[in-house]
């Protein structure tokens, strides 16, 4: 089901949490609630995030999606696994995508 604005902010803090989740699955959760990608992303960028598998399929995530989806990659250090499958990205959204794994040195 689709995640609320304000779901994914009461959720958000328990992905820094010790022992946080491993795996997320978002997918098709996010497209009412685009505006709120900056708190999802701030919260893999940080340090403390615990997340290692993320699907974030099927959210009609684009190039600027993907930008900020690619800067929390550089930044993170636990995602091993990230599903985009089936959004819009095109060839300039995976490649901010690509850029971002590029630049965590995995």
């Amino acid at each position: 089901s689709k995640l609320s604005p304000s779901g994914l902010r009461a959720f958000g803090a328990g992905l820094l949490d010790e022992g946080g989740p491993d795996l997320l699955n978002l997918e098709g959760c996010l497209r009412s609630a685009k505006s709120e990608l900056s708190a999802l992303t701030r919260w893999l960028a940080d340090e403390r995030c615990s997340v290692s598998r993320l699907n974030l399929g099927y959210n009609s995530f684009g190039q600027v999606e993907s930008e900020a989806i690619g800067e929390a990659i550089a930044a993170n250090r636990s995602l091993r696994t990230l599903d985009v499958g089936s959004n819009p990205l095109g060839a300039s959204g995976v490649g901010n995508i690509v850029s971002g794994v590029a630049a965590s040195g995995r």
